[in-house]
């Protein structure tokens, strides 16, 4: 896929990905994607982390 295998599209080390962790099963409640602040505590693009909502500091 796009000269990319292992790259993209797969869970591993040295992988880029795109991750979005919820609090609740969208398939059973799609309100859940109405409130990130509360709903969405990690958020990964790219491979890289831009929402930590369990980092405290």
């Amino acid at each position: 896929m796009l000269d990319r295998e292992g790259e993209i599209g797969t869970l591993a080390i040295g992988a880029r990905a795109d991750l979005v962790v919820l609090a609740a099963d969208p398939l059973q409640d799609l309100a859940v994607l109405a409130d990130p602040a509360r709903q969405m505590p990690l958020v990964v693009q790219g491979g890289a982390i831009v929402r930590d909502g369990h980092r405290t500091g």
